[in-house]
């Protein structure tokens, strides 16, 4: 199975930057080719992530916004972000890993729907994560950034932003309905990743606590 089936964490090996020089960069400035080997990667890969044990935050966006689920393309921006919250009552706190619920993992047995396109993250919520200091996202959607891409022809701007220059790890495919259902907006969330050599990522089984 791939590295990045189902519920999944992304490693910091996932994606890189090119430079100027035409070097691509990874996290915390290792060289694309300096990890690449025959099997995954040699430096960062996924054995090397301890498990995930943190405050979580769900923000749900869809019923802030009074709908099932968000359409697709649409670019969460941070001033919704903090407006959620307010509504639940809740702060982000430093540390916290945030779950963002917009609905979209209704599809999940609808192959055609799921990957006709998502909303997600719009880039502007980088900062934010940065700024309250969090330590990992999670949609409910299968890759964070919005598709269509929010601006054309920039793919992944979140990816790039959270995993190489931030260190800010993102979880994907995650089940939230049960807790948003419940308005359960704040607990202890769990997340082992599979010691997975060289992997980029790693399925999860995501518990959350309360």
């Amino acid at each position: 199975m791939s590295d990045h089936s189902g519920t999944h964490i992304d490693q910091l090996n996932h994606v890189g930057i090119k430079q100027q020089n035409g070097e691509y960069l990874i996290y915390n400035g290792t060289r694309n080719r300096d990890a690449i080997d025959t099997f995954g990667t040699k430096k960062l890969g996924i054995e090397t992530m301890p498990p995930l044990i943190t405050r979580g935050v769900l923000i749900d966006v869809a019923e802030w916004k009074g709908v099932e689920y968000l359409e697709a393309g649409y670019a969460i921006q941070p001033a919704e972000l903090d407006s959620t919250l307010v509504a639940q009552g809740i702060e982000v706190k430093r540390g916290d890993t945030v779950l963002v619920h917009t609905g979209w993992g209704r599809f999940w047995t609808d192959t055609a729907k799921t990957l006709s396109g998502e909303p997600g993250l719009g880039q502007a919520c980088a900062k934010w994560a940065v700024d309250h200091d969090i330590v990992c996202w999670g949609c409910d959607q299968f890759a964070t950034d919005p598709l269509p891409f929010e601006t054309e022809g920039e793919a992944l701007p979140m990816h790039l932003e959270m995993l190489t220059k931030a260190g800010i790890r993102l979880m994907e495919n995650i089940y939230m309905d049960e807790i948003a259902q419940k308005k359960v907006y704040e607990f202890c969330l769990f997340a082992a990743p599979l010691k997975i050599k060289g992997g980029t990522g790693s399925p999860i089984r995501l518990l959350a606590i309360t």
